[in-house]
């Protein structure tokens, strides 16, 4: 196109009343190379306004997440292992651990530090662990070490492979083994 072609087009835009600003309207950016109005611009910065306070919204919403799956996550590993070590009462435990070395790598979401924490409970807190139960001299299981609990067993069982035949188990052993408390 040539220069007056240009210039006449933009005139017949300009005269024409679909090209006017409307009150509301925004108006599209012109092929000409013209600036665009004071509405646009101003309706465009009101938009980028809006989505910036959004995203620091949902970024602090993203924050606040991760800081609560770090803490599940930490608890969660802490509990897992307090159980594993004998804690009588986990939740308690938990409370008065010292977790401030513990740590979760990022690319394996595995947490550091718990083993560390329960052994400073055992050494500070003996009361919250269980004592194993004394062997009569010359049985057994004292001399084979420890025999084994059936009801782990069966919980590791159905833990690894579960099926019906290996939930049946793992319920009738939790079964006898509360009988077996409650006498």
């Amino acid at each position: 196109m040539t220069d007056e072609t240009q210039e006449d087009a933009r005139t017949a835009r300009e005269a024409s009343p679909a090209a006017s600003d409307a009150p509301g309207e925004q108006t599209p950016p012109r092929e000409d190379g013209a600036t665009f109005s004071a509405e646009y611009v101003k309706s465009l910065r009101e938009e980028n306004k809006n989505r910036r306070i959004e995203a620091r919204r949902l970024a602090r919403e993203a924050d606040a997440l991760n800081a609560r799956n770090h803490a599940l996550m930490l608890k969660t590993a802490f509990l897992d292992e307090a159980v594993k070590a004998g804690v009588t009462h986990p939740e308690d435990a938990y409370r008065l651990a010292d977790l401030s070395n513990a740590e979760i790598e990022q690319e394996t979401d595995t947490v550091r530090g718990i083993g560390e924490a329960i052994e400073s409970l055992r050494r500070t807190r003996p009361y919250l662990f269980r004592r194993p139960k004394p062997q009569p001299f010359g049985s057994e299981a004292a001399l084979a070490g420890s025999a084994p609990n059936p009801l782990e067993a069966a919980r590791d069982d159905a833990m690894k492979n579960p099926s019906i035949k290996n939930v049946a188990r793992y319920q009738a052993e939790l079964a006898r083994a509360k009988q077996k408390s409650a006498r």
